[in-house]
């Protein structure tokens, strides 16, 4: 591979490169990007696909985007609920062509998994790496760590974050050789990036570990430093600011504000899981639960032979890249969560205790480890004769010996593992007995024991001369690591993924026949209203990665169905229900999912119109003494409980529920509706309440209250009124175009340097 004096990558150098990463990317990733197949593990059903064709169908309707998605959870933010992934720039270029979901997704997880191992390769010739050295390491980030396994696991957003990572690295080196603005700039830009895909626990780790890298800067002082930091957190906030802005208030509002006792310790890594970075697939089979994480959410197996290259690489570079081994050792003790004093100390502070998942943390530790095995990789290509590859081999080879021994003793093993509390635990919440760990432990030895002797033979036996031995390095980390990761992607027909099932069929049947809307409820697979909402019919139910947290704790008190006056409130006209008829419902139709698998509708003759009439109004401390008064004897839907605070005259007085609501028309961001009260009454929507929702009466502003916690109400004086009532969120207008202010900014900086430098 060609590479100019520099240490930098040429044109045709990264041409070549460019196309070797694409041919493994495509032999791995290819079926995806076919129109009749869809990538259907993780969160690509229920999460990434249904909110990209949400975004897509009023795009394309309306000309604009949504900003309130009325079809789950009863109404809930889009653009500013910081899990849509509407607003990075290659969603936005691509929306006017309407491509199929998947087949969008498929393309860029290959642009970004390309930008990753490119901008790590060039980052490594920048620093003076050679050239198979510095492919070797964008290959092995590329594809190794958690990467791929993120990838089948539906998080596009991580997938970018783990593409911008080199650049953000790379920019802050050297702007620390060269002290120009720009190169810091350039770093706020590749977090920016970040922001801008939704990834915003990525962003609140990866900004320490920016800062960490410029205060380890020997050449500057702390004034410059401090100048440093500010240039990367200003770009930050600007490119970011459509993001983080809106966020601000939604984050406020969410289920994480207030997170419940040990949501930082979910999804950490745990001490005994470390053999993974041993042994393939011990967490690498989608379909069983073990451990305290979801095998698709994460693996950390890296490749044997990378492994063993960062080993060598380690011992023989640590000194002179002492950051790398301090940031491997931090990622990895960060992992674990509050299991650790550093992460318990970490999850304390504001923002960090509502992250559920420090095993992202990874990240870096995978970015240290491709670091040092490109080291190890250049260290061992200039030893003599077999040497080279007979140390790798020996490595490698003593590898596999715990995996056969796992495997050999996978019952002893199993045995052992089910004595820890926190063990058993998962095991309970998966539903998979001790024999089935058996099974995984046993199977998944025999894998990694095969894996690392195959890798071992392959390079004990080749040639120590000549091409051969980068070949069988690329050759052996590509297969070993393809097939480690292969239990993660699932693939459907299409049709599986965007056609109608006999559920939403028959809704919207009903939804047509219907003269005022309805929402419906589930309580099938909690995210299935998702996969349905291009029927267009409204749910109560859903799945939200980050929900508003009033309503999760409301929706909790009626997920049951069994409490009807609940549901009425919510305007629930219909249940699906695939286990047994409730009491108090009509029996509406039974319907055949398929596969022998049956769905009973039931319909709530009783549930409440989406405007209706309250009686009394009594007013509640807080969201705790509104679940409370739900909860008491007597309590009936005319009584309309606010933690919303009130006037003095207005607690505990009678209203007037004799009057008219005519003409509504209930939009997705707008609502309009013509009130007639014989007196003062208080006017109920069974709308999920936000703080960017404003009201009129007769065009004049009026406040919103916040009926039973999670619905909107108003203060309607006595006469005829219109009432109209729009979703207009302001922090999210200012972050708009703060953010089209810094890119234009930016690129005008750009013009300008460039002119400089000609």
């Amino acid at each position: 591979m060609p590479w100019d004096n520099t240490g930098e990558m040429s044109i045709r150098s990264g041409l070549v490169s460019a196309a070797a990463y694409l041919a493994v990317l495509l032999l791995h990733l290819g079926p995806s990007v076919f129109p009749d197949n869809a990538l259907a593990g993780g969160d690509w059903t229920f999460l990434i696909y249904p909110f990209h064709r949400f975004s897509l169908d009023i795009f394309h309707a309306e000309g604009r985007l949504p900003f309130w998605n009325n079809l789950i959870l009863g109404g809930n933010p889009h653009l500013a609920s910081m899990n849509v992934l509407t607003l990075y720039p290659t969603e936005l270029l691509t929306l006017p062509f309407r491509l199929p979901s998947s087949t969008f997704y498929a393309l860029d997880l290959i642009l970004h998994f390309l930008v990753a191992g490119l901008g790590f390769n060039w980052w490594l010739a920048g620093r003076g790496m050679a050239a198979g050295a510095a492919f070797t390491g964008g290959l092995f980030y590329m594809l190794g760590g958690h990467a791929l396994s993120l990838a089948g696991a539906g998080h596009p957003h991580t997938v970018r974050c783990l593409a911008w990572l080199p650049f953000l690295l790379a920019f802050l080196e050297r702007g620390e050789k060269d002290g120009r603005p720009r190169w810091f700039v350039l770093s706020g830009l590749a977090l920016g990036m970040c922001v801008l895909t939704a990834a915003m626990q990525f962003v609140a780790y990866a900004v320490p570990v920016a800062a960490c890298w410029i205060l380890a800067d020997r050449g500057a002082d702390v004034r410059g430093k401090a100048a440093r930091f500010s240039l990367v957190a200003v770009t930050l906030a600007g490119i970011g600011a459509i993001v983080w802005l809106p966020g601000l208030e939604y984050w406020g509002n969410s289920a994480r504000f207030a997170p419940r006792p040990g949501l930082a310790g979910e999804w950490a890594l745990s001490p005994w899981e470390l053999a993974t970075f041993l042994v393939p697939g011990l967490f690498g089979d989608a379909r069983v639960y073990f451990g305290p994480h979801l095998f698709r959410d994460s693996t950390d197996y890296a490749g044997l032979v990378p492994l063993a290259l960062a080993a060598a690489g380690a011992l023989s570079v640590w000194r002179a890249n002492l950051r790398f081994l301090v940031l491997a050792a931090a990622a990895l003790v960060l992992a674990m969560g509050p299991a650790t004093p550093v992460g318990a100390l970490l999850a304390g502070l504001p923002v960090y205790g509502g992250f559920r998942n420090p095993l992202r943390w990874m990240t870096f530790f995978h970015l240290a480890v491709s670091f040092f095995a490109a080291n190890g990789f250049e260290a061992l290509r200039r030893a003599s004769g077999r040497k080279r590859t007979r140390v790798l081999a020996a490595v490698v080879m003593a590898l596999s010996l715990p995996c056969l021994l796992l495997a050999v003793r996978s019952g002893e093993a199993a045995g052992l593992l089910g004595r820890a509390p926190f063990v058993r635990k998962h095991l309970a919440e998966g539903r998979v007995g001790m024999d089935g760990v058996d099974s995984v432990l046993r199977s998944a030895g025999f894998r990694g024991a095969a894996a690392a002797a195959a890798s071992s033979i392959s390079l004990w036996f080749l040639p120590a001369s000549g091409p051969f031995f980068p070949a069988a390095v690329w050759t052996v980390t590509v297969l070993d690591l393809a097939s480690a990761s292969g239990g993660y992607f699932q693939h459907v027909p299409l049709f599986q993924q965007e056609g109608p099932d006999a559920v939403s069929e028959w809704l919207e049947v009903r939804k047509a026949r219907e003269r005022l809307p309805f929402r419906a409820a589930t309580d099938e697979y909690f995210a299935q209203p998702n996969r349905r909402m291009p029927s267009g019919v409204e749910w109560a139910s859903g799945y939200h990665g980050l929900p508003l947290g009033r309503y999760a704790a409301f929706f909790e008190e009626a997920r049951n169905f069994r409490d009807m006056a609940l549901l009425s409130l919510l305007n629930v006209r219909f249940v699906v229900s695939t286990t047994t008829m409730e009491d108090g419902w009509t029996p509406a139709a039974r319907l055949d999912l398929g596969n022998g698998r049956t769905a009973r509708v039931m319909e709530n003759p009783a549930a409440y119109p989406r405007a209706f009439l309250g009686r009394e109004l009594v007013p509640c401390p807080d969201m705790e003494a509104v679940l409370a008064g739900l909860r008491a004897p007597g309590w009936n839907p005319g009584k309309v409980l606010t933690d919303t605070a009130v006037p003095p005259a207005s607690a505990r007085v009678r209203l007037s529920t004799r009057g008219s609501i005519s003409s509504p028309l209930y939009g997705r961001e707008a609502i309009e509706a013509q009130v007639g009260l014989d007196g003062p009454g208080l006017l109920v929507f069974s709308e999920n309440w936000y703080p960017a929702w404003k009201a009129w009466i007769d065009g004049t502003r009026v406040r919103i209250i916040r009926a039973y916690g999670v619905l909107r109400a108003l203060a309607v004086p006595v006469g005829e009124h219109d009432v109209r009532m729009i979703y207009d969120s302001w922090l999210f207008k200012i972050g708009m175009w703060v953010s089209i202010l810094a890119a234009v900014t930016l690129a005008t900086l750009a013009v300008a340097a460039g002119r400089l430098d000609a």
